[in-house]
């Protein structure tokens, strides 16, 4: 089973999107963490950790996405919380892809804080063996069992944030329609909110514009892009059939 965890709602709804236009899932899976009594996450384990649960989705889709409340909160709680609670229950090799925005921080530093929140998870469980790999993936196994295995990979969804790289993409959609006195104050403020607005602009809402980003290509020359669609491809064993 692929578990996609992301930093939030609108990279789980672009990753969902991207699924179902390059991958032809048409129903993903989708749950996300609006902060209320951490109901997001709890659906989530409450999935895995029923056999009946886990099984319809396996069956069904092969994979879940899931988006929290950001990117401390994925490294430092969420991450390290699911390894524990799932490791030694789920008698097959269950993945973890942890996918976030690149922000300047590297995959390199960004493993070892999830290699060592890890490790502070399993430190109780005798039986539980972590390896890390040349190119930051980490292996969680039980030597007395070889069934129950955990692997952890991280992906960068795209450089700087998905917010900012859609602010990009908009402006350059609405460069008739947003004068340069506009624009500029657009570019000075949050990502979240000039979106807001953009997608205001465009007689439509959050959502849907990231539906609309993925659908209509706006993305399909970056090399990021590009190399998230190779990387699922390859880790997930999904078959990518259009562009």
């Amino acid at each position: 089973m692929n578990v996609f965890i992301l930093e939030g709602k609108n990279d789980a709804i672009f990753l969902m999107q991207l699924l179902n236009k390059h991958f032809k899932f048409e129903d993903s899976p989708v749950f996300i963490d609006k902060g209320n009594y951490r109901k997001g996450i709890n659906n989530l384990r409450c999935i895995l950790l029923n056999k009946s649960k886990y099984n319809f989705y396996k069956t069904n889709y092969g994979f879940i996405i899931y988006g929290d409340n950001g990117k401390q909160n994925v490294v430092q709680k969420v991450l390290p919380r699911l390894v524990q609670d799932t490791f030694g229950k789920i008698s097959e090799e269950l993945k973890f892809l942890i996918i976030l925005d690149q922000n300047g921080e590297s995959k390199k530093d960004i493993m070892t804080k999830i290699r060592n929140n890890v490790i502070k998870k399993l430190v109780n469980i005798p039986y539980a063996n972590l390896e890390e790999s040349e190119d930051n993936i980490l292996y969680i196994y039980s030597e007395k069992d070889p069934q129950y295995r955990i692997i952890v990979q991280l992906l960068f969804l795209v450089p700087m944030s998905l917010e900012a790289q859609l602010r990009k993409k908009c402006l350059e959609k609405l460069k008739k329609e947003v004068s340069r006195c506009q624009k500029d104050k657009l570019l000075q403020k949050e990502p979240h909110e000039a979106l807001d607005e953009l997608a205001q602009l465009m007689g439509i809402n959050m959502d849907e514009l990231i539906r609309k980003s993925v659908i209509e290509g706006w993305f399909n020359n970056e090399t990021w892009y590009i190399t998230l669609l190779e990387k699922i491809s390859q880790i997930c064993n999904f078959t990518k059939i259009s562009n």
